[in-house]
């Protein structure tokens, strides 16, 4: 079964809304609406992004949801949607979503190494700033109370 897009297109455009503006809103990218509204299965991304997608696009078009996702995900199901050919595993969804690669890779045991002697460092300081002077300051007091004459007596 084929999915006909074209109703999502008639309504975007009654609207007056570009491509551009839906995907936007709907925070999905403009080549994924555009296979839909073509029915071009094939270029979606996998079964669950997709229904997810026509979901928001349909609440973008003040469509009722249902029906449109129902129509959708039998079209997913059936297998001349997607050809052989075609590869839907992660490598598909990587090159679409690609994530930036650091020119530089820090190895685990050194990023242990760094967490550790941070929490060293940090607990060394706070006892040497807050506590040690507060036990020096209660030391200093009791000395100075000791050290005190004592007063003469009234005669």
């Amino acid at each position: 079964m084929n999915f006909d897009g074209t109703k999502l297109k008639e309504r975007r455009l009654e609207s007056r809304r570009s491509l551009l503006d839906a995907a936007t809103s709907c925070s999905v990218p403009v080549e994924f609406l555009k296979a839909l509204e073509q029915g071009d299965l094939n270029s979606l991304p996998p079964r669950i992004f997709a229904l997810g997608i026509m979901r928001s696009y349909c609440t973008y078009l003040d469509l009722p949801a249902d029906g449109y996702l129902g129509h959708l995900e039998e079209a997913l199901r059936t297998p001349q949607s997607q050809p052989s050919s075609i590869d839907t595993s992660a490598e598909r969804l990587n090159s679409r979503f690609r994530l930036p690669i650091l020119p530089f890779a820090i190895p685990a045991e050194l990023t242990t190494w760094i967490v550790v002697c941070t929490l060293l460092f940090l607990g060394w300081f706070s006892y040497s700033t807050l506590l040690k002077t507060e036990a020096d300051n209660s030391q200093g007091q009791a000395q100075a109370a000791s050290v005190e004459s004592p007063r003469p007596a009234d005669r």
